[in-house]
């Protein structure tokens, strides 16, 4: 797993404060915390035995940190193993549900977009629903948000490469800054997807899909505590950005993120009012820092 996150090496991480943006990321921002808050019990564990690495956790993460956590960390360990397949499809499963909530965020404030994204281009903009399926519903509000429903859950199952082809064709929006932040994002879905689907052994289909490594069929997926947090830094910014252009692209209502409070509005509030308030916590790299501090200094 190590050489897939070499590419995040050069990308500095995200800015500890998010002070607003769309809802949507607003649940993203809140399961971030959530598992920045696992991540901390599972690897604090691990360095509170390592006494000469406390001025570590006070420091900016770099690769001295990621190098020491890797050194210190017990690979063989099953328990351990476990809990980092777990927290890698944590991060992958928030990231594929930010840009679903995303997209049907702006299908609702945008109706016009969910028209461009019907069809193929070429033929009338028509959908397929059966008469008994049409009148069941009471107003036209309730058909559109069954349309935004459908569209949505036919897009679940697409790759990345899919998806983000999707909001281009379609939309006229770059999910992605670049290919490399396609290509980390495509290796983690991958990494994920053998942990659920083949014990995280390695087979054809995953060499295939995840392109770049040098793992071999057969083999056990490995997962760096260094990796892990690398990757979970790396993703939250392509979140972050990728909500930034969409508000301007799309001229999104946001909501302001203040500190210590938990998320108060979700998707269904967005349908209702899209300037409602929501909460999130800040300084998601600091807060990892403090647990592991708070944890090793046994408060």
């Amino acid at each position: 797993m190590s050489e897939f996150m070499n590419a995040t090496k050069d990308r500095t991480p995200p800015d500890a404060v998010v002070k607003s943006g769309t809802i949507a990321v607003g649940a993203f921002i809140e399961e971030t915390n959530h598992i920045w808050r696992l991540v901390a019990g599972v690897y604090s564990s691990v360095l509170n035995n390592v006494k000469n690495d406390k001025e570590v956790l006070a420091d900016d993460l770099n690769e001295d940190f990621y190098q020491k956590l890797d050194k210190h960390s017990v690979s063989n360990d099953l328990t351990n193993k476990i809990v980092t397949e777990l927290i890698i499809c944590r991060i992958v499963d928030n990231f594929q549900c930010y840009i679903s909530q995303l997209l049907e965020f702006v299908f609702r404030n945008k109706k016009e977009t969910l028209l461009a994204a019907t069809g193929d281009g070429k033929s009338p903009k028509t959908v397929e629903i059966d008469l008994k399926t049409l009148f069941s519903f009471n107003t036209m509000d309730e058909l559109f948000n069954y349309l935004v429903e459908k569209k949505i859950s036919s897009l679940s199952y697409k790759s990345i490469d899919e998806f983000s082809s999707f909001f281009s064709d379609k939309l006229g929006f770059s999910l992605f800054n670049d290919n490399i932040e396609k290509s980390v994002l495509n290796k983690a879905i991958q990494a994920r997807n053998i942990i659920v689907h083949n014990r995280a052994i390695i087979d054809r289909q995953f060499i295939s899909k995840a392109g770049g490594t040098d793992a071999e069929i057969g083999a056990q997926l490995h997962l760096n505590a260094s990796d892990i947090i690398r990757m979970h830094l790396f993703i939250a910014n392509v979140a972050k950005s990728t909500d930034i252009r969409a508000v301007d692209k799309f001229k999104l209502p946001t909501i302001e993120f203040k500190a210590n409070k938990g998320i108060q509005a979700d998707a269904a509030d967005a349908r209702r009012s899209a300037g409602e308030k929501a909460w999130c916590t800040n300084s998601t790299a600091k807060n990892m820092k403090k647990h592991l501090l708070t944890k090793m200094n046994g408060e």
